[in-house]
């Protein structure tokens, strides 16, 4: 995987996590009963892309190397568009 590619999918990999926390969040909204829990999932949601994020910086200032995964950008993409529409 090329250096554009790892760009991208570290790019959508967060998108990914901030779309499941507000997907969680819509749940959070719509069944008031389990707000507390949905609202603290939609936390941990956020919390993720942040570790995508400071993961990311780690590869690109070359403190751990990238491997190979299984994760595509193609993959990835149709999960995020699964989650928002």
């Amino acid at each position: 995987m090329n250096n554009e590619h790892i760009d991208e999918l570290f790019q959508l990999l967060e998108e990914y996590e901030l779309s499941i926390a507000s997907l969680y969040e819509t749940f959070a909204s719509v069944l008031p009963e389990t707000k507390d829990a949905w609202m603290v999932f939609a936390e941990e949601e956020r919390l993720h892309a942040k570790w995508m994020n400071r993961l990311y910086a780690y590869v690109k200032d070359g403190k751990i190397q990238r491997g190979q995964t299984k994760i595509t950008t193609q993959s990835t993409k149709i999960a995020i568009d699964y989650i928002e529409n």
